[in-house]
């Protein structure tokens, strides 16, 4: 009946692109009805990553939104949450910062200011830069989720040309981190002009676990999150395409069977894929 109802409209689309198969965990979180700092960085990170792939991202914009405009948009409602400390609050007005989100958020931003596409503002920037800075440099607890964030913050700020952020990596050389803090400091090496070999060395010479904790808050940790994470590392360290390989068919394994996670796990599976 639906097929023969005149009124109906059946779209279609086939593609060799593997893009199509994040398609309904980029709608899960371009459509997410609510708006704090993770949601809304989780919101814009896969779109900006997917620009190149304009015609798949604007599939899950409202009608008549322009996808430049949608991250535009997105960037203020960050800056909206921005507080005294320079870090970013759970939602617009807050009064204390969230520093995963803040990192979080500084991710997304650095790739746009790398991108040089969207100006930013540039005492908003540095305000963000400095906060999260000082989490990099704050060494007061050692939980598997405080090495993870710290390790998370040292990879944003080298990823945005950070000197002294390059310079702390070492400082994480002894210490058993969780397997993707591990990954994303080898891609903070990589991206800042070591050799394959080099970073292929650091792996395998410093110690790692794999951290399988669900986190509800905090870092918002899971195993699969921590795969999408090793992947886009290992992309920005020219890794091994088998092991590349083999965490993507565990990423595409995931969405087959739930379509998507929570907004952070999509993402970073968006963003990985």
């Amino acid at each position: 009946k639906f097929i023969e109802d005149k009124r109906a409209e059946i779209r279609v689309v086939a593609s060799a692109t593997p893009v199509l198969r994040v398609m309904d965990a980029l709608k899960h979180v371009v459509s997410y009805p609510y708006g704090c700092v993770e949601q809304t960085t989780s919101r814009l990170f896969p779109m900006y990553l997917l620009k190149q792939n304009a015609e798949i991202a604007t599939m899950h914009l409202e009608k008549g939104q322009n996808l430049d405009g949608f991250i535009q948009s997105g960037i203020n409602r960050l800056f909206s949450m921005q507080t005294d400390s320079g870090g970013l609050g759970f939602w617009p007005g807050a009064r204390s910062s969230y520093a995963y989100g803040s990192v979080y958020a500084l991710h997304f931003l650095t790739l746009v200011k790398n991108g040089r596409d969207i100006e930013l503002p540039a005492k908003n920037m540095e305000d963000l830069q400095n906060y999260v800075r000082k989490i990099s440099r704050d060494w007061s607890e050692n939980s598997e989720s405080s090495l993870y964030q710290r390790a998370y913050a040292v990879y944003v700020l080298a990823l945005g040309g950070d000197n002294e952020a390059l310079q702390q990596v070492q400082r994480f050389d002894t210490v058993k981190l969780p397997r993707s803090a591990r990954f994303l400091l080898a891609a903070a090496l990589s991206v800042n002009g070591e050799s394959a070999d080099r970073v292929k060395l650091y792996l395998s010479n410093t110690p790692s676990e794999p951290y399988v904790v669900t986190e509800p808050d905090g870092t918002l940790n899971s195993d699969v999150r921590s795969t999408a994470i090793e992947l886009l590392a290992l992309q920005q360290m020219k890794g091994d395409p088998l092991q590349m390989s083999e965490k993507a068919d565990k990423l595409t394994a995931f969405l087959n069977a739930s379509r998507y996670g929570t907004t952070q796990e999509s993402a970073f599976i968006c963003a990985a894929l």
